[in-house]
């Protein structure tokens, strides 16, 4: 639903065959998510505060309570909506992977998971500290680029971005 009410408002806005860009984080539709339990720096995140549940920092009916809707579409996904809204024409598709760390390149890993770790912040902090207190949010920051470095010692921590060019009809 929100997919549609942004594409009929953009189509709404944009001059006839005016076009549009835009690119999202989804998911790799050939990634079997049974197998794959980290399968994005989210669930990294809840993990660290069932971490932080377990050891009594945080109260175990705030992490019952909390629900925070993220929904990462795949490319098939996306173009469904696309075409049902039928607002617009598709002349691009393209998908591609970004490392978490993109901007650091090789080196050492704690601070490559304190860089992941203030990047999640900057967007998630704000929610997370109305829910579980704003005393909580430097250790669960910092838990969580340890946990981010050990688990990129192990593996490649990728976003999976959907790119959309768009034509209005």
């Amino acid at each position: 639903m929100d997919m549609t009410l942004f594409l009929k408002s953009r189509s709404e806005e944009l001059v006839p065959r005016g076009r549009m860009m835009f690119t999202m984080i989804g998911r790799d539709a050939s990634v079997n998510l049974l197998e794959d339990q980290v399968s994005n720096i989210w669930e990294l995140l809840g993990m660290t505060i069932s971490d932080m549940v377990k050891e009594g920092l945080i109260e175990e009916e705030k992490l019952d309570d909390c629900n925070v809707p993220l929904y990462m579409p795949t490319l098939e996904e996306v173009s469904d909506v696309i075409r049902e809204e039928a607002s617009f024409q598709i002349t691009r598709f393209e998908t591609f992977k970004v490392t978490w760390d993109a901007e650091m390149g090789v080196g050492d890993l704690r601070v490559r998971g304190k860089y992941v770790a203030a990047s999640l912040r900057a967007v998630s902090e704000s929610i997370l500290a109305t829910h579980f207190g704003e005393e909580v949010m430097d250790s669960l920051y910092e838990r969580f680029a340890s946990k981010v470095s050990q688990y990129m010692q192990l593996h490649k921590g990728e976003y999976f971005n959907i790119l959309v060019s768009l034509k209005n009809r």
